[in-house]
């Protein structure tokens, strides 16, 4: 529900290759049910360097960075590295997610 009904996700990797865009919150629900039974390790994705490039009384435009660690039975490990460029709208009250692009710097 952290989505708008209209919502968009993406992913791009070092700008040469691309996952989505999933388009709707229903189909980035799809995508997500389907990832995450194959993943086989504890995902974190940290987040840091927060940046609000615009906001007003009903939308906020947001980067970040991101540090992607794995946990598993092998032990601790960086994945990927990238950023977050999020835009946001104020719906009955609420902040939901319009638009959501992920910048990867490794494939993985």
């Amino acid at each position: 529900e952290c989505f708008t009904e209209n919502a968009t996700w993406q992913a791009s990797i070092m700008g040469t290759s691309s996952l989505g865009p999933f388009n709707g919150r229903i189909e980035i629900m799809n995508f997500m049910k389907g990832f995450w039974p194959n993943q086989s390790d504890q995902r974190r994705h940290n987040i840091t360097n927060v940046i609000v490039e615009s906001q007003s009384e009903q939308s906020v435009n947001v980067l970040a960075y991101l540090v992607l660690m794995s946990a598993s039975e092998q032990g601790l490990k960086p994945v990927t590295t990238g950023f977050y460029k999020v835009e946001m709208i104020k719906l009955d009250g609420t902040w939901k997610i319009q638009s959501l692009l992920v910048g990867f710097d490794l494939a993985y």
